[in-house]
């Protein structure tokens, strides 16, 4: 089984000012033969006001990027609910993607006593 007959949608996570983690990551989804949709994050510096406001008493986000990304995932939670899709894979442009990464869930999805 293929990560894309396993997912109902696999979305790739960027931020519009990182253009060159989109054409990486691309590359990298391309060679691994992963289909995606592309979904544009909260970019952090948008939220710089709020975390300011709120870092006192809020011990969860470190910096606004954390809420940017919080918030990117959360969009993205709520797309798929719309969508009515069950099961979802999020990349973000920055993780890294194993050659093997079918082959990997083909066995792990396979007869070998484990289940996904």
């Amino acid at each position: 089984m293929r990560i894309n007959q396993y997912f109902d949608k696999v979305y790739l996570l960027n931020l519009h000012k990182r253009p060159e983690r989109l054409d990486l990551a691309r590359k990298r989804m391309s060679f691994c033969e992963i289909e995606f949709d592309l979904f544009h994050g909260t970019d952090g510096s948008v939220m710089k006001k709020l975390w300011e406001v709120y870092s006192r008493e809020n011990t969860h986000f470190s910096n606004p990027n954390y809420i940017g990304c919080a918030i990117s995932h959360l969009s993205i939670y709520r797309d798929a609910l719309e969508q009515g899709y069950k099961k979802i894979l999020i990349v973000e442009d920055d993780n890294r993607i194993r050659r093997d990464a079918n082959e990997l869930f083909d066995r792990a999805s396979g007869d070998h006593g484990m289940k996904i």
